[in-house]
């Protein structure tokens, strides 16, 4: 039998004659290879986002509260559960499927690579953080994670301002209710709410100067305290004491008797204290170190017994705190005696005793009301420093954005491939040849 040859042209012929089944089986092809694409990407696929933090110490690994700051542990449980409402899954295991990874500029990687090479331990705290969702292992779709995303970074941001602003305030003891309470314990109460906020305006004015929110600053609120404190507050005291005011003078008695009792034994304890350092530097032999200093010559070699020092500034501290317990014990006797008529040289008039009280129940009101407006006043100032001190303290650097770790191109492209392939094979196949 002859043999007979094939042309190229007419295998083209026959190609072109199968143009459209080759066709129908690429784009079959195509379609099964990029849904096996989709499949594949959800399953392995992440979304993240880049937030940056802003507030101060965080360099120094701080929270503004001084507390430590772990970029792990960045997210309370409470804050992934808000985040993901409406996503149906469990805050663990979104939790075993976050990640937070900081962003290292490229000489600081340098420099830790370099530290770490040399066996050196360094710490560094970056302000930029990468947070990433694996979507593929949560079954969350692309959307919802996004979504996801953007609410736990706006729930973080919540949650750090209720933290770290509107946490920032004065003890209010003012909504104490005060007909349940003696006057001496009235007293007392508004005393203490004095005290708090003189204390609070102190320490932030010594950190920071006078600061100026949009009402007041912290100066305004210390001179409003101190001009409550110097008349109405001193003129209700003054009353109170110097006229034995009281609701019910058993009770009274058995509640002085009772601070009497602890303010003794804290006495006794202090004193106790003072004796025993007493006799300690008294047996003390010494123990000096001698400090040279070079090039100086032995005449202006120093010694120094720190350990004396430390006894003698206790021994100091010792007896303030004697004398101030027994200050109080004495003054809690005398309050006593007063009370029980035993006091000969303390004589009151009955009917100064009665405008006294009736000037006193007025009183209590207007200077709880003042005191009222002063703590709300102070909070008010207080939230507006924080908020100004980290403003901008979480600030997302760009949108949640789906990372790729599969190319549906390449897998559409092999698809259209393989399935040219098969359909021309296929029609070649087929082919009757003569």
């Amino acid at each position: 039998m002859e043999k007979r040859y094939i042309s190229i042209k007419e295998v083209l012929n026959v190609i072109w004659s199968g143009r459209i089944f080759t066709l129908v089986c690429a784009l079959i092809l195509t379609a099964v290879a990029l849904t096996g694409g989709i499949v594949y990407e959800n399953s392995v696929t992440t979304v993240s986002t880049i937030v940056a933090l802003e507030w101060n110490g965080l360099t120094a690994g701080e929270y503004p509260d001084g507390s430590r700051f772990d970029y792990h542990d960045m997210f309370e449980s409470y804050v992934l559960t808000s985040a993901s409402e409406g996503i149906e899954v469990s805050t663990e295991e979104i939790r075993e499927n976050l990640s937070i990874n900081p962003v290292l500029e490229n000489d600081v990687l340098a420099i830790v690579q370099n530290a770490l090479e040399n066996g050196e331990t360094i710490s560094y705290y970056a302000s930029e953080y990468t947070i990433q969702i694996d979507v593929g292992k949560t079954g969350m779709t692309v959307d919802e994670g996004r979504t996801f995303l953007s609410a736990l970074i706006t729930e973080l941001r919540s949650d750090f301002e209720k933290k770290y602003v509107q946490g920032a305030s004065v003890l209010d003891f003012t909504d104490t209710d005060l007909s349940e309470l003696d006057y001496f314990e009235i007293q007392a109460v508004f005393e203490s709410q004095l005290d708090v906020i003189e204390s609070e305006m102190n320490t932030k004015i010594a950190e920071v100067g006078n600061y100026e929110a949009t009402n007041y600053s912290f100066n305004d609120i210390l001179v409003r305290q101190e001009l409550i404190r110097t008349t109405t507050y001193s003129n209700l005291s003054s009353k109170i004491n110097s006229n034995l005011l009281t609701k019910d003078l058993d009770e009274l008695l058995n509640k002085l008797l009772f601070q009497k009792e602890e303010k003794e034994y804290d006495l006794a304890v202090a004193t106790a204290k003072r004796d025993m350092i007493n006799d300690l530097i008294t047996n003390y032999k010494g123990n000096t170190s001698t400090v040279i200093i070079p090039g100086s010559g032995d005449s202006t070699d120093i010694e120094i017994d720190t350990y004396y020092k430390e006894l003698v500034d206790m021994q100091i501290a010792s007896e303030v705190e004697v004398a101030k317990l027994t200050g109080d014990v004495l003054s809690i006797e005398t309050s006593i005696n007063r009370y029980k008529g035993l006091d000969l040289e303390f004589v009151i008039d009955e009917d100064d005793q009665a405008a006294a009280l009736d000037s006193v129940n007025t009183m209590i009101p207007l200077l709880e009301s003042r005191l009222e407006d002063l703590v709300a006043d102070t909070n008010e100032v207080l939230v507006d420093y924080n908020s100004y001190l980290i403003s901008g303290n979480i600030t997302p650097l760009m949108a949640p954005q789906q990372e790729r770790n599969v190319s549906l191109v390449i897998f559409g492209g092999l698809g259209f491939v393989i399935g040219a392939v098969v359909g021309v094979s296929i029609t070649l196949y087929k082919k009757e040849w003569e």
